[in-house]
């Protein structure tokens, strides 16, 4: 079904966000606030704080949803941000990777005081937003990396082709504390709930997991016709669900039974899935595809519940961190926040 309870926010035209990542915010106990960070085209990383209680008060309170903080970065950076990744609850924290292999970590608790504006003028956030220059606490050079993510304990998980590298961050200091061979070409990676395997989507249509800390494969099955461009396990660590960059099919796996396959929704047929998230209720998934759609599929109703058009190809989706009935679509026109 197409569902219209959706408000578009055009906060970050240009350039355009191509990654997002939310986080809850700190201090938030009893309200639905959440940060979203997006890494774009033009090397800029950019911080919204979104503070509506529900859809229809973002409806009707122009100040419910607004941005929140700007930040710009140098280097080779400037190529563009691949993926970005909150590290720790309150999206001060975060961990980017780009075109031009390097890994940033940044600070955005630490102005740097500098003054370079931001890329494009945000024309309709509210007289509470503002701009602010953010340095790069640190960058480590991994080749041909553009996936990451991060585990619940911290631990980040760099993608390139054929290797997994996992770094640990303390304080001001990033090491690489193991690497891990993938058995193929890999271009999608998450991490289990209790943070001991990663789950890589392979350019050959596998899905494999691997033993985090040894780095030994553990199941591995032929899922999807050509490449794999998501992976997530579900919140509760018993399925792994995955989406074909070609095929458009979702994939729900049951990997503590060999890799068994449990069902499969053609929810984006014959268009590929860019990005999906699964919700802590462990029962529904979110998927953004190159048809200009993103849809919530819904495993107790075995159906996909609903479904969001846009005029654009959908580049990424999450669903709000803290548990709640909210989306966010990212793709070239900015984000989109929606009631599911």
């Amino acid at each position: 079904m197409s569902s219209s309870a959706y408000r578009r926010l055009h906060f970050h035209p240009s350039p355009p966000p191509y990654s997002l990542s939310l986080s809850p915010s700190i201090g938030a106990s009893g309200s639905s606030t959440f940060f979203a960070v997006t890494g774009g085209v033009g090397g800029d990383i950019t911080t919204y704080s979104i503070r509506a209680k529900s859809i229809e008060e973002a409806s009707t309170d122009a100040r419910a949803v607004y941005v929140d903080t700007f930040a710009s970065c140098g280097g080779s950076s400037r190529k563009g941000i691949s993926c970005v990744e909150c590290l720790g609850g309150g999206g001060e924290r975060v961990v980017s990777s780009d075109v031009g292999d390097e890994i940033c970590f940044w600070d955005l608790a630490e102005e740097s005081g500098g003054s370079r504006g931001f890329c494009g003028e945000n024309t309709e956030a509210d007289d509470n937003s503002h701009v602010r220059v953010y340095q790069r606490a640190e960058a480590v050079n991994i080749k041909r990396s553009h996936k990451l993510a991060v585990s619940n304990s911290g631990l980040i998980a760099v993608l390139a082709p054929t290797t997994v590298h996992l770094l640990k961050a303390d304080g001001s200091t990033i090491r690489e504390i193991r690497e891990i061979p993938t058995t193929s070409p890999s271009t999608a990676l998450c991490w289990s709930p209790d943070s001991k395997q990663i789950c890589c989507g392979a350019r050959d249509g596998a899905v494999t997991t691997y033993d985090a800390e040894t780095g030994v494969e553990v199941t591995s099955v032929k899922r999807h016709d050509g490449t794999v461009r998501a992976v997530n396990f579900t919140c509760d660590g018993a399925l792994v669900v995955s989406g074909g960059g070609d095929d458009g099919r979702v994939n729900f796996s049951e990997f503590k039974r060999g890799g068994e396959l449990v069902s499969t929704y053609h929810a984006h047929a014959g268009y590929g899935i860019m990005d999906l998230d699964t919700h802590s209720d462990s029962k529904r998934v979110v998927t953004a595809s190159t048809d200009k759609s993103m849809k919530i599929i819904d495993l107790g109703m075995a159906t996909v519940a609903h479904t969001y058009e846009f005029d654009e190809a959908v580049l990424s989706a999450k669903f709000e961190r803290a548990g709640g009935n909210r989306a966010v679509a990212c793709s070239k026109g900015g984000l989109t926040i929606c009631s599911c």
